[in-house]
Order: structure tokens, then sequence, then C-alpha cells
């Protein structure tokens, strides 16, 4: 059996040393912890070492801290009374995804996950009453709030209630895109998207569809930026981020752009009539005298000649 197969908590090993002849010595036994919990791939455990409060403590040795440690060879313990509750201080709103209860012996058998975002309205995000102990995993949580408790009203057993750690993970909100602005006109096959993300840290990768359908740009930009090259014509985009367990934001509301080519690019030797479109560096300027073009007189150099668009 390998570590990963094992629960968190304590468990004991043998050791025994061989010689090269065959020989060996007597095992020796050593006691050790797993933490099965912690996950890489989940993502920030937003709950780790942040402030909590609880409605009971068996002892000051079981604190309520001693729960969100990180250190599953220490936890928090309740008196033996219903209900019995243990509150997280995120320190700011988080869209909440994803909630993990490693319990002791002493666990809830029917209780709430809730949310507030003032410690004291709260509201159900997950509830059950059939619960067996050992590792309460719960994903698919659509959840929001500052503060976040487990509410146990019936225990599993003649203790109290006990964690060995509780962890909470989040969802991405969903971007604010920036640039283009919904029902803008590019005036090329080349548009520039731009976006805010006020979770970043909870961001895996983006989820990019182009009228209807998906287009995998790749892992998700530092700058927050892609270019996408799109044919002549309206077209309609919505990006939504993905968290590191594959679960996205509620896809951002669909901009609406046109997609126009750049015009002719500017050239010296060329005659101009008023009206006349150029492009140069990638901008649209309009003929505003009628001319032949000369070196020097490229537009951003020539305002009376050139009209910016």
């Amino acid at each position: 059996m390998m570590p990963n197969d094992l629960p968190s908590g304590e468990h004991y090993a043998s050791v025994v040393a061989h010689d090269k002849a065959g020989n060996k010595s007597s095992a020796t036994k050593i006691k050790v912890w797993f933490d099965t919990v912690q996950d890489p791939k989940a993502g920030t455990n937003r709950a780790l070492n942040q402030p909590v409060t609880v409605s009971s403590i068996h002892s000051d040795s079981y604190a309520g801290a001693k729960a969100v440690d990180g250190n599953a060879a220490t936890r928090w313990a309740s008196l033996k009374t219903d209900p019995t509750w243990i509150q997280i201080d995120l320190g700011k709103t988080v869209s909440i995804g994803r909630v993990i209860l490693n319990w002791e012996t002493a666990y809830a058998k029917a209780y709430q996950l809730q949310t507030s975002d003032d410690g004291s309205t709260w509201t159900d995000i997950h509830s059950t009453t059939t619960g067996d102990g050992k590792i309460d995993d719960i994903a698919d949580l659509n959840g929001r709030g500052r503060y976040v408790r487990m509410y146990g009203t019936a225990r599993g057993t003649g203790y109290g209630y006990s964690l060995w750690e509780m962890q909470v993970y989040a969802n991405p909100q969903a971007p604010a895109m920036i640039t283009p602005g919904s029902g803008q006109t590019v005036d090329s096959n080349d548009v520039r998207l731009g976006w805010l993300q006020p979770d970043a840290d909870a961001v895996a990768s983006y989820r990019l569809t182009v009228d209807g359908d998906e287009v995998t740009p790749g892992p998700a930009p530092a700058d927050r930026e892609w270019t996408l090259n799109l044919p002549d014509g309206e077209h309609t985009i919505q990006l939504s981020a993905v968290n590191p367990l594959g679960s996205a934001s509620t896809p951002e509301i669909p901009i609406t752009v046109a997609a126009v080519p750049l015009p002719p690019a500017w050239a010296a030797g060329t005659e101009y009539e008023v009206g006349d479109k150029v492009s140069y560096d990638g901008i649209t300027y309009e003929c505003q005298q009628a001319h032949t073009a000369q070196q020097g007189w490229e537009p951003p150099n020539s305002l009376t000649l050139w009209n910016r668009l």
C-alpha cells in the first residue's frame, strides 16, 4: 500500500535493515502521519490559517484554529452539544466551489455548510443528514461569502464534533471584458481581447467560445490578453474562467464585435484622393487633401493630410 492509498491520520510502519549477507535486524516500529486531503491540483486552500470562531471547544488543546492549520495531526473538538458550529473568516468575499471536511472519530451525521457576508446572516449551500465521518469532499458548490461555516445539528457519536482539517476552495469569478466593447467595430481581422480577473489565483485556464464554438488558446495568460484572428463580419465572443479542478465560471456576458479588414497600407509615391483610407501601423486613416504621398508624409506625421479614424 502506498501513502496515497491511506486515509489521513496516524499510521504505523515497521522498518527492517538487511545486510549484504542476508541478515536482517529486528523490526523498528515508527509512527507516521499522512494528510491525503491536501490536493495541489485543487488550487489555493482559502481557509488555511484564517481566523476561526467556534461555538465550543473540548479544551484549549482542541482550539478551532487547529482545524485550519494544515496539520493533519492537530484537530478542533467541541463539547457534546447540538447544534455546534465552526466558522472561518476567509478575509474577503469568495465564490466557494468546494469544501473538504476531514473528520476525526467524532463526526457530524447531520450538518449544513453555510456562507455569509457579515458573519450574522447565513445561507445554506449544502446540507446532509447521512454523514458517516471520514472525509467529506463536497464539490460543485455554488456559494459566495466572506465567511463559511459547518453547522452541525446531529452528532454521529456520543462525543462532540471534531475536525482534523476544514478546507475551502474557490470557484473563479467570471472575467470582466475590458476590450473590445460590445457592439464595437474593429478595423482589423486581428481582434485583441483584454479582461480583468478579480480572483486570478483561482484560475488555471480560460474557456473561450467564438460564435458558439470553443477555442483553445492555452493556459491562462499572465497579462490576460489574447489576440484572435477572425474573418470579416460580426462575431459573438464569450469567456469563462476555469479553476484547477475544471469547474468554469458562468460565461461573461457575450460581446459582439464586427471584424473589418484594414484598408491598404500607406505607401510613398501613391496618389490619394479625399476620402481614401489607408492603414499605418495597424491604425486606419482617411485622406483630407488630395496629394501624392512622399517619405516623411506618413499619416501620423501629416495631420493636415490625414485624419485618424
